[in-house]
């Protein structure tokens, strides 16, 4: 969709820019109507968007781009938290490695879903490319908890299945490709080889296709 853009949604655009965080305007309501109701995290008025840009430069005027990030990595809105799990991976900055697996162990509590799946395989390819191998325990609770919830769409019917979600097995990859980046390439592999022998043959043939080609890549790793 392409449409003339306003004054103020070009000066949140540069705004955003400069801070390296995102800040939301308010949907306009005839597109509140065509696409869904606005994250309730986000403003409702211009009034509401200055005000909350005005709160976050004085809190944050005085800090560090590396301490907005560790405050970005639980930040509401999602957009900021993943940029801090990728700013964090592509500088490689140590300081993130507490924060980010604090995060994982957060994710991991509640209800489950595709958002803190993604999410929490994120913050594991995060810990990967810092590159710390003390990590790996927490990268291997992601790989477990990853694994867990797609086996339950494909265990045995008599033991009950549940529903899945999409990309379920690009993201459990993902976190596999953490833990053998950290060192831990063999175990990985041998999980992902044990997650085969017992899921493969449950699988409808498009999803057995895109988790052999995520296996094949694997072996790259």
């Amino acid at each position: 969709m392409k449409r003339t853009a306003l004054v103020n949604e070009y000066v949140i655009f540069v705004i955003n820019r400069i801070a390296e965080h995102n800040f939301y305007l308010p949907p306009e309501s005839d597109r509140t109507q065509r696409y869904g109701t606005p994250n309730p995290a986000r403003p409702t008025n211009i009034s509401e968007l200055e005000l909350q840009i005005r709160s976050w430069w004085k809190e944050n005027q005085t800090k560090s781009l590396l301490e907005r990030k560790i405050e970005d990595v639980n930040d509401p809105i999602h957009d900021n938290r993943f940029a801090a799990y990728e700013w964090f991976g592509r500088t490689k900055a140590m300081e993130g490695r507490d924060p980010l697996e604090q995060r994982i162990d957060a994710l991991l509590t509640g209800q489950v879903d595709s958002l803190k799946q993604t999410e929490m395989a994120a913050c594991a390819e995060a810990l990967a490319q810092i590159g710390d191998s003390t990590s790996a325990p927490t990268v291997r609770k992601v790989c477990n908890h990853l694994s867990y919830w797609l086996s339950m769409r494909y265990r045995p019917k008599e033991e009950g299945r549940s529903a899945g979600w999409s990309n379920q097995i690009g993201t459990m990859s993902k976190a596999y490709r953490a833990l053998a980046s950290l060192g831990f390439k063999d175990e990985a592999l041998s999980r992902l080889e044990d997650f085969k022998s017992r899921y493969l043959g449950e699988m409808d043939t498009s999803v057995q296709e895109e988790f052999l080609k995520e296996f094949e890549s694997a072996k790259t790793w």
